[in-house]
Parts: structure tokens; sequence; C-alpha cells
């Protein structure tokens, strides 16, 4: 059934539109602004609440140890 759906829409369909729908050889300017944003977003609020966490924990972790 997936070998039939290969050969009868996929395989049609890349040699109709080839594979820059896919995998596009340049970026635009603006896709380009948009992943660094985004990546530096990501790491930004990652970073941050891995910050948050490690300050929230921390005491209670030391509070725990006295006793």
């Amino acid at each position: 059934m997936l070998e039939s759906f290969v050969n009868e829409a996929i395989v049609p369909f890349v040699r109709e539109k080839g594979l820059s729908w896919v995998a596009p050889l340049h970026e635009t300017v603006e896709t380009f602004l948009a992943g660094t944003v985004f990546a530096v977003a990501t790491n930004f609020i990652l970073l941050g609440s891995t910050k948050i966490v490690a300050v929230l924990v921390r005491p209670k972790v030391a509070l725990l140890s006295r006793s």
C-alpha cells in the first residue's frame, strides 16, 4: 500500500515540481532573519528557565541538607 502511494502520488509530484519545494537552494533575507530570531529567542527562553529552576530548587535543597 505504501509503495503504491509513493509510486502514484509522490514520484509524479517530485518529477513535476522537483525537490526545490522541500529543500530550497536559496533563502530569502526574511527567512534567514526569522530563523535567527527564533534560535536566539529559544536559547534565551531555555537558558532563562533553567536558571529560574536552579534558583528555586537550590534554596530548598540547602534547607533540606541542613536538617
